[in-house]
């Protein structure tokens, strides 16, 4: 995760209390700036994920001369119609960008304390769907720092979407695990904790706006008890009395919450399996 970014959301968040909730249009600008290029890069990692499993349902199809070399094959030894996308914070964005540009790709979508808000626009246009929020207190507006674009889709993003409708996919269709921590928001700061968009995610999986209308397994819990950074194995390569010190992991053991997530994540994809499988 970007801790400069953390840093100066913290500032931003400070400086808007200081005032009384007033702040400059050039505080504002400068951190929509910041969020908007957190954004391309969410993107970016998302068509690298997306080459990556293209690249993996090519060697189901054919060897390459490398692999072949070394007697190593995968052709049709890969399940190819069961392909999970994962990822964590940041990566957890990218996972969930690549299965709204790909549905057709994936089985199902696991992202874990995802920063959902810094996905780019046409992501976020297709997770936070206007029609899924019909009946609902809450609406989502583009987030922080809005829509980079005033129209409802740029260029690219238009192309991505017809891309998208050509599919026997859509997003929605597919199963979907949102695991979050339980840091607060007042351990967060009110505006760096928006970035996960939390209230309207449990809100969509209430009203079962979440995945698939029937027959769905998706689900959105917490792991009670931990920190965000307990969701990377930063925790677990340090020792836990510095961990604590320094605000990297919370009173429970790391390598207990990994375990409670490790369960969360592998009863998931095991029920997705099985549906498939009927």
């Amino acid at each position: 995760f970007d801790f400069t970014f953390i840093e100066r959301l913290q500032e931003f968040g400070s400086q808007i209390d200081a005032k009384r909730g007033v702040c400059s249009s050039e505080l504002i600008a400068a951190n929509a700036k910041h969020i908007r290029a957190l954004r391309k890069k969410v993107d970016h990692r998302a068509s690298e994920l997306l080459a990556c499993t293209l690249s993996l349902i090519d060697l189901n199809k054919f060897n390459v001369p490398d692999l072949d070399n070394l007697g190593i094959s995968f052709v049709n030894g890969l399940d190819i119609n069961n392909i999970a996308v994962a990822g964590q914070s940041l990566g957890g964005a990218s996972a969930v960008t690549a299965a709204t540009y790909r549905p057709d790709l994936f089985s199902s979508v696991v992202a874990h304390d995802p920063a959902l808000d810094l996905m780019p626009d046409s992501a976020r246009r297709i997770m936070f769907e206007e029609r899924r929020f019909e009946g609902s207190r809450l609406k989502y507006c583009g987030g922080m720092g809005g829509y980079e674009e005033s129209d409802k889709y740029s260029s690219k993003e238009k192309k991505r979407h017809i891309i998208m409708h050509n599919t026997a996919s859509s997003f929605h269709e597919l199963d979907i695990l949102l695991l979050y921590s339980y840091q607060l928001e007042k351990e967060w700061g009110e505006h760096l904790f928006k970035i996960f968009r939390r209230d309207h995610i449990f809100d969509m999986f209430r009203r079962g706006q979440l995945g698939p209308r029937t027959n769905s397994i998706s689900n959105c819990t917490f792991v009670f008890g931990s920190c965000h950074n307990e969701f990377a194995d930063t925790c677990m390569m340090t020792p836990t009395w510095l961990a604590r010190a320094i605000g990297l992991t919370g009173k429970r053991s790391p390598h207990e919450t990994a375990q409670e997530m490790a369960g969360h994540t592998i009863h998931f994809l095991e029920e997705v399996a099985k549906k498939r499988q009927e």
